[in-house]
């Protein structure tokens, strides 16, 4: 009876002590912030997002997404500079690496395609840090892109018109 104790006091100790041992998560993703250069309103008041399976040249293609005007979030950052970003369409910004994507912008026949995207997986340290996973490098029409944080100012794509 004494050694049982002994068995199911050791288990318990060894059972809290793992369960106190939390594993760290990894971080949200967060794709690059894309910035329209030199477009209007009325040429960006509809958004066309393509996703494709990754590595198949845009071949394989998953889903097609139309976000008007009413579900885009719009961020003036200087005179001619806006940033847009969908609000009903989140997988371009938190699986962005793990697909390849076309952005249309039909009112002004322009395409972006960004592809071969390798992204920098981030373990939290704190649950109160601020904390993403970002882009570490990725093509964009034919360009090698690479960031080095997701912090700050930097981490943005230009869609100059």
């Amino acid at each position: 009876m004494f050694r049982l104790g002994c068995i199911l006091s050791a288990l318990i100790l060894i059972t809290s002590f793992v369960s106190g041992c939390k594993k760290k998560e990894d971080c949200g993703f967060i794709a690059p912030q894309l910035v329209y250069v030199g477009f209007t309103e009325p040429e960006t008041d509809t958004i066309i997002i393509r996703r494709f399976t990754k590595g198949t040249n845009f071949t394989q293609l998953l889903d097609t997404t139309l976000v008007t005007k009413a579900f885009i979030n719009r961020t003036i950052l200087g005179q001619d500079t806006v940033a847009l970003s969908p609000s009903n369409y989140t997988k371009v910004n938190y699986e962005f690496y793990a697909h390849d994507w076309e952005v249309m912008v039909p009112g002004a026949a322009h395409t972006d395609r960004f592809y071969d995207i390798e992204p920098r997986f981030v373990q939290e340290s704190e649950a109160s840090a601020q904390c993403q996973s970002f882009v570490k490098t990725m093509k964009a029409n034919g360009q090698v892109f690479n960031y080095e944080t997701w912090f700050g100012g930097g981490y943005k794509y230009y869609i100059t018109h």
